[in-house]
């Protein structure tokens, strides 16, 4: 009888183990159930958003072409008013603006008034030859440039010159340094003239350079 208990307590002491174990591993296994839960709806939600982000996106194609295709039409108008603009204004070429940088600028009856506020390199509006490059009374330094067909442009403000008459010059050679005043914004005159007749200067410039203010 002695041998049946101790085998019986035997027995049940392993049955207890294996219940514990059991219910440990169960413990275990909800655990990974609930991270497996988890990370699903993770994924559904991820699932979620690439659709909507693949949806964004292709609206983003769609909207990107059609202002691809209104930059084309834009373009195309833009040529077509500068070839309109040539024949109305007698333009025969289009000239470089010969200043970079500027903050105003100011149309007169003769030509046009740049403003700047900083020391700027002023460079040849296209290419020709140097017919002048002097004083001007007390107007300050003028450049001269003959382009040819009876078109010629003229620089002039607080000038160090850099080319001299007779000089050959191509677009956008430097030609001289322009000085600014200490406390106000400096002036750089250009007009341009065509069989020594004044024409709308700004008809004859770049629109891409016109329009960097």
């Amino acid at each position: 009888y002695q041998k049946k208990f101790q085998k019986l307590k035997g027995l049940t002491l392993t049955a207890l183990t294996i219940t514990n174990g059991l219910r440990e591993e169960k413990g275990k296994l909800n655990e990974v159930q609930a991270r497996e839960k988890e990370l699903y709806e993770l994924v559904m939600t991820l699932e979620e958003r690439k659709k909507e982000h693949s949806k964004n996106y292709l609206s983003f194609l769609s909207s990107k072409e059609k202002i691809l295709n209104h930059v084309q039409m834009l373009k195309a108008k833009k040529l077509a008013l500068r070839e309109q603009l040539k024949r109305e204004q007698g333009v025969v070429f289009f000239l470089e603006n010969p200043i970079r940088s500027f903050v105003g600028k100011k149309k007169s009856s003769k030509g046009v008034s740049f403003y700047y506020t900083k020391e700027q390199n002023i460079y040849s509006p296209g290419p020709g030859k140097v017919v002048y490059s002097g004083s001007l009374s007390t107007y300050g330094k003028l450049v001269m440039i003959d382009h040819g067909q009876d078109v010629r442009s003229v620089i002039l403000g607080n000038l160090k010159l850099i080319k001299k008459k007779g000089d050959q010059v191509r677009s956008n050679e430097l030609l001289a340094k322009a000085y600014k005043k200490r406390d106000q914004a400096s002036e750089l005159y250009f007009e341009v003239r065509k069989n020594n007749l004044h024409q709308n200067a700004l008809a004859w410039l770049k629109n891409e350079t016109v329009g960097k203010i």
